[in-house]
């Protein structure tokens, strides 16, 4: 028997020599994927898994904290895969995101996680390697479009204007046409200029600002020349029709190119200084009111305006004061105001905030009384809300109250009820209701409080009975009899005594 056992263990250990040793160490290797996690751009992470194991099924999860965005599983046919995730708009995008690899079995493989954080505001205009440039003569009118684009990135979205001068290209003018494209987290702004004539001549920039940026960022994007000798020999011509009312207060710019026409320049006006004493003056819960010192040099002004729910806009105006309405209640609000005249635009200002109030209704009216008019009319009257929701100086904004009345017939002695209620709408504060019954009602009355942003006040109710004329004569007559009889008795004992 020990005999066997040793020939059963030589034959053994002969099979095991025989068979080829396992790599241990290259096989882990190929089974360990390599993940490296980063963000392409802002609204965008990109993982890249490569080293797993060719013809293989994995699966790739997204994560954001211990929450489970996305899974996916891929077979593994090359040596190297690329998985995107987009990211959010805004603060709610921030957080610590992770990329997991896991086998077949569920066993992780590899992960990595990068934190992101959106909450910090950036601004950039994205400077192209060449800008567009155009030649004209002061006689000539280009059928071929110019055409500038400017290419920005943000958080918060950016407001985005082209201006030559002080001048603000946008949709209005009729010759110029603005379109937006996006990608990710770039929005393109192109700008396309038809029949250019040389009264275009000038610098074109691209001017960004968000509301946590303040100062707006500009870049020139194009240039418009006045071309050859036609620009020396009509300088002064062109400075005419250019609008430069006086040229001791003008500053001159090269606009024609310092290469070949280095003698020709065009005179400019002025810069408008930043605007001063810019404040807020009045903010409700729908309306601002803004305020700024004049500029003699300026004869406008650009007040750009940008919301915490991200509707930004750009506001123009002639005057150093304005009221803007439609906003919306309960929202942070930031303004940024500058000067301009037909040839610079200033400095903005800091940034003037403005959180609009939330839209409280309106308290609920008071002492409401029931009279009748006549047979078939009755007057019903109030007192006004102990706060009827607007002060003096804001009545242009907020708007008058007005009261939502409703009467209803609530039963008839001894009669079905047959009326329907009825609802009016008035600004006074009494009402006349024609009622036209036979017999005594019992009516109920509703008197509900509307501000000007239309939010409903708690709603003041009364019952009260409504007789009939012929009721209320009806119930006269004891007191008609009584009188009667006493009239009687005193005449009686006046010719008795």
């Amino acid at each position: 028997m020990e005999f066997l056992s040793s020939i059963f263990f030589l034959v053994l250990l002969n099979t095991c020599k025989a068979m080829p040793k396992a790599n241990v160490t290259a096989e882990t290797n190929k089974t360990m994927s390599i993940i490296s996690l980063q963000q392409s751009t802002n609204q965008r992470l990109v993982c890249n898994v490569k080293g797993l194991p060719i013809n293989k099924s994995f699966k790739l999860s997204w994560y954001k904290g211990n929450e489970a965005l996305s899974k996916e599983t891929f077979n593994n046919t090359k040596n190297e895969h690329q998985f995107q995730h987009e990211l959010g708009k805004g603060p709610e995008a921030s957080g610590a995101y992770r990329c997991e690899v896991r086998d077949g079995e569920g066993s992780i493989l590899s992960s990595d996680s990068v934190i992101i954080q959106r909450d910090s505001p950036y601004l950039t205009i994205k400077e192209s390697a060449t800008i567009p440039v155009m030649n004209i003569r002061t006689n000539e009118t280009k059928q071929t479009p110019f055409i500038i684009e400017c290419a920005v990135s943000s958080f918060p979205r950016a407001n985005v204007t082209f201006t030559r001068l002080g001048e603000l290209l946008n949709n209005t003018n009729p010759r110029v046409e603005v379109t937006v494209t996006e990608d990710g987290d770039t929005v393109t702004y192109t700008l396309t200029l038809s029949s250019v004539t040389f009264t275009d001549a000038a610098e074109y920039f691209c001017r960004a600002s968000n509301r946590k940026q303040g100062q707006p960022q500009k870049m020139k994007v194009g240039v418009i020349h006045l071309a050859g000798q036609e620009c020396s020999n009509n300088l002064i011509e062109a400075s005419k029709q250019l609008k430069c009312p006086n040229q001791e207060k003008c500053i001159s710019t090269t606009l024609c190119g310092k290469t070949s026409h280095e003698q020709c320049k065009l005179y400019r006006c002025e810069r408008p200084s930043t605007p001063q004493e810019a404040k807020v003056v009045r903010c409700t819960h729908n309306a601002v009111e803004l305020q700024w010192s004049p500029d003699e040099r300026a004869n406008k002004y650009i007040i750009h305006v940008f919301s915490s729910y991200g509707d930004n806009y750009v506001l123009p105006t002639n005057v150093n004061r304005i009221v803007e309405n439609g906003l919306r209640s309960n929202q942070e609000y930031t303004f940024i105001v500058e000067a301009m005249n037909d040839f610079a635009i200033s400095d903005a200002t800091n940034v003037l905030k403005c959180k609009t109030r939330r839209m409280e209704p309106p308290s609920r009216v008071l002492n409401t009384k029931v009279d009748r008019n006549n047979e078939n009319e009755v007057v019903l009257r109030w007192d006004l809300p102990r706060d009827d929701g607007m002060k003096a100086a804001e009545t242009e904004v907020i708007g008058e109250l007005q009261y939502e009345v409703k009467y209803c017939p609530q039963q008839k002695v001894g009669q079905d009820l047959l009326q329907e209620c009825k609802n009016v709408t008035t600004k006074e504060t009494s009402l006349s209701l024609p009622l036209d019954v036979n017999v005594d009602v019992v009516y109920k009355f509703t008197v509900i409080p509307i501000n000007g942003g239309g939010v409903k006040g708690e709603a003041h109710t009364t019952i009260q009975v409504i007789p009939t004329n012929d009721s209320r004569i009806l119930k006269m007559v004891p007191s008609v009899i009584l009188a009667c009889l006493i009239v009687s008795l005193l005449l009686t004992s006046k010719e008795f005594l």
